[in-house]
């Protein structure tokens, strides 16, 4: 795989994307886990997320498990990646694994409305 630096630089928005489609999604249920090598066996959330700042912070989050990168290039729009085999091209989405312990929905409001802000930001 890339070097994280490596990815996180490539991370760009998909203007062919209108902002409705640019979406971020969180699930997980009562039988989802992995295998974390920080944290070994664990519950877990899926993460995915077509907006550059919110994966830009996911790629540099250790506990993040990247999983899958859509790409664009000059030939092909929204290809699916697996992050070993990324070489080239615009990171316009990325999905993983992270452990549900990591996930926190608060009971009060952040100062920012700022979607990026929904993820720590970290320096892996």
């Amino acid at each position: 795989m890339s070097s994280t630096v490596n990815l996180v630089e490539n991370v760009a928005e998909d203007n062919s994307l209108s902002p409705s489609e640019k979406e971020t999604i969180v699930r997980w249920s009562k039988e989802s886990s992995i295998n974390h090598p920080d944290v070994g066996s664990t519950d877990a959330a899926w993460l995915y997320t077509e907006e550059a700042g919110i994966a830009r912070r996911l790629l540099n989050n250790p506990v993040f498990m990247i999983e899958e990168l859509r790409v664009n290039t000059d030939t092909a729009v929204g290809r699916r990646v697996d992050p070993e085999s990324y070489s080239t091209g615009r990171i316009t989405g990325v999905g993983g694994h992270i452990p549900v312990g990591a996930v926190k929905l608060q009971k009060g409001v952040r100062s920012s409305s700022g979607h990026a802000s929904v993820v720590a930001y970290c320096n892996r």
